[in-house]
């Protein structure tokens, strides 16, 4: 994840430094107004990027219940997307995220796991908060839906580092053996957690909802800090034994670049004070 992640926003950061060498430019470095600027009317013209990296959590039907234990792991994921402002308070965006999902459920009386490897485009409708607010606040909510795909590729743990199939047992051991009379003596197994198993189903691409909540913090009129939680809903299933429908979320943090802030200060100089 760093390897991806790191080079990107080095080079976003040096894309901004680069621009921002004229004197009125380098006014900005301090947030002195917060989200008035850049202005909206800014914002109708350019561009608006994004990059992040966190967190993504299963939360389908694959779970015992109320199952937040060692069982519930979070992988990692990383997004890039790309936003165009048409008003104060409404953007169009384009996203893909790139990760996995992971869910493990071992009881009494069943062992089954899965990782998926997905790749995610959507298209979303935004809400900004921040000219609700005060204009010299820098913290604004911010919350977007929409839909698209997911292609994701999904394999499964089924034997152990010496290619032993495991059998779930009633102590929660996992054994060489089924749990039945005979077979008390079943080698006890230890899980490598090497998924060695292609479960994909057939249908490895398909449609889903998108719902996103977060807040951003001004660090620079021409960069935000973002914190969010994106809830995926998909018409289909990462496995043929992971439920009809399968969820999930990622959690992230992230960079925003606004384009044209720079250029703008350049002719225009800071705007006045209202």
């Amino acid at each position: 994840m760093k390897q991806v992640l790191f080079p990107v926003l080095f080079i976003l950061l040096c894309i901004g430094t680069a621009q921002g060498q004229g004197t009125d430019v380098m006014r900005t470095l301090k947030v002195e107004e917060g989200y008035r600027s850049p202005q909206p009317k800014l914002k109708l013209r350019y561009p608006v990027i994004h990059a992040g990296a966190g967190a993504v959590f299963y939360t389908g039907e694959m779970r015992a219940q109320k199952q937040f234990d060692k069982f519930i792991r979070a992988s990692w994921g990383v997004q890039f997307g790309i936003e165009q402002r048409v008003g104060k308070y409404v953007g169009f965006q384009a996203h893909v995220l790139y990760g996995h999902v992971t869910s493990n459920v071992q009881t009494a009386w069943e062992f089954k796991n899965f990782k998926s490897r997905i790749i995610s485009p959507d298209i979303r409708i935004t809400l900004h908060f921040e000219h609700i607010t005060s204009k010299k606040a820098s913290v604004a909510p911010f919350i977007s839906a929409g839909a698209g795909m997911v292609n994701f590729e999904s394999r499964t743990d089924l034997y152990d580092k010496n290619g032993l199939l495991y059998h779930a047992w009633q102590d929660g051991s996992l054994r060489s053996k089924p749990e039945q009379p005979g077979n008390e003596n079943a080698l006890l197994l230890e899980r490598d957690y090497r998924f060695d198993t292609d479960v994909t189903p057939p249908r490895r691409n398909v449609f889903q909802v998108v719902g996103e909540a977060g807040i951003k913090f001004k660090i620079l009129n021409f960069w935000d800090f973002q914190l969010s939680y994106t809830q995926y809903y998909s018409f289909g299933s990462f496995t043929s034994y992971s439920g009809k429908n399968d969820s999930y979320g990622f959690m992230k943090a992230g960079l925003t670049y606004y384009f044209g802030q720079v250029k703008y200060l350049k002719k225009a100089g800071t705007p006045p004070a209202e």
